[in-house]
């Protein structure tokens, strides 16, 4: 099964990062003499494998506030894809023990994370139009369904 896609591309985090300096953060032993082209297909295949770790890990933060996941396109999209590339980079680069304290990897993504808290937690004001589960009367539906409110739409009462 290929791996879920990710709020960023690896278009994306070679922007940022070398080809050579990504193939060595993605490689299995870390230090590669020469990138051919089965170091490439490994790369290519291990950051594929971390896209979707991190888009997992921020639909976690993202799901309890009732956001439709996989993000897939509204207004939070792109809101999302400079955070996933700075908890990307992060979590390459400390594969290698590379981060400080005052690493600028590990303070980007301390920032997207503590972002993706407020959202969990809602004290973040999400873009309006943005894809929810339970949608409000009058507004977007999952399935042709809207609920009035946050709360199930059937409750137990036990026997």
């Amino acid at each position: 099964m290929a791996p879920r896609t990710g709020y960023c591309t690896a278009a994306d985090i070679s922007a940022s990062i070398s080809p050579k300096r990504l193939i060595e953060l993605t490689a299995e032993k870390g230090t590669v003499l020469s990138a051919g082209a089965d170091e490439a297909a490994e790369s290519a295949a291990n950051l594929a494998l971390v896209i979707a770790d991190i888009a997992d890990e921020m639909d976690g933060y993202l799901a309890p506030r009732g956001i439709l996941t996989p993000v897939t396109a509204g207004p939070l999209l792109p809101h999302l894809r400079p955070r996933a590339i700075a908890m990307l980079k992060f979590r390459l680069f400390g594969r290698r023990d590379l981060d400080a304290k005052d690493d600028p990897n590990r303070v980007e993504r301390d920032s997207a994370v503590r972002w993706l808290e407020r959202i969990a937690d809602k004290t973040y004001a999400l873009p309006p139009g943005t894809i929810m589960v339970n949608a409000p009367s009058g507004g977007p539906s999952v399935g042709g369904i809207a609920y009035a409110s946050d709360e199930a739409p059937f409750r137990w009462s036990g026997w």
